[in-house]
């Protein structure tokens, strides 16, 4: 068998640029009771795979407008979800919330009595696990934003992370097997 390099096919690395783009949810992980240093949190860290729908988009590299193609079936992961799993943290928990609404998962409200004896209305948050909530394949638009950190070496090295996401209101989930790279889309002659 015999497996080749292709000059023509060689179009480089390209650095997908900051901005929207369609994607959908891969997997998450989750760390659960880090301590912070304003609160103790379990910490969600959703992975995402940008969408076919891509390569529809115009973006700017090295100063000519491109069709985003060479974005499609890249992956990207957000920084971290923070849930704060203390009563007295619950008030940190707002961007936890966004996250379940824009996923359109259920959110339920409850009544409950204060330590003061007044009653009042909260959320019940869910936790974000794959298998129970069937996020993976879930479609979203992802909000680009590129990062920069020095290595241990003193090198500055940026990279682009999930800074937040949106509904994708036209998008269509997908399974899990259509997220999955072990498709090799090319054949291997003998």
């Amino acid at each position: 068998m015999a497996i080749y390099y292709d000059a023509t096919e060689d179009v480089g690395f390209i650095k997908v640029p900051e901005g929207t783009y369609p994607a959908h949810i891969t997997k998450v992980e989750v760390r659960n009771d880090v301590s912070t240093k304003v609160g103790t949190a379990n910490i969600y860290t959703l992975h995402y795979k940008l969408a076919p729908e891509c390569s529809a988009l115009k973006v700017e590299v090295d100063g000519e407008m491109k069709a985003c193609t060479f974005a499609v079936g890249k992956e990207f992961r957000d920084k971290g979800i923070f849930l704060f799993t203390k009563k007295s943290e619950s008030g940190k928990n707002r961007r936890y919330l966004e996250t379940l609404k824009t996923l359109d998962m259920e959110i339920e409200s409850k009544k409950i009595t204060d330590s003061e004896g007044k009653e009042k209305t909260v959320q019940v948050l869910s936790c974000l696990k794959e298998e129970e909530n069937f996020i993976t394949g879930k479609p979203v638009l992802v909000n680009l934003v590129e990062e920069s950190w020095k290595t241990a070496e003193g090198e500055t090295r940026s990279t682009c992370k999930v800074k937040d996401i949106k509904p994708w209101t036209d998008g269509e989930a997908i399974s899990v097997e259509e997220l999955s790279d072990d498709d090799l889309d090319f054949d291997i002659p003998e």
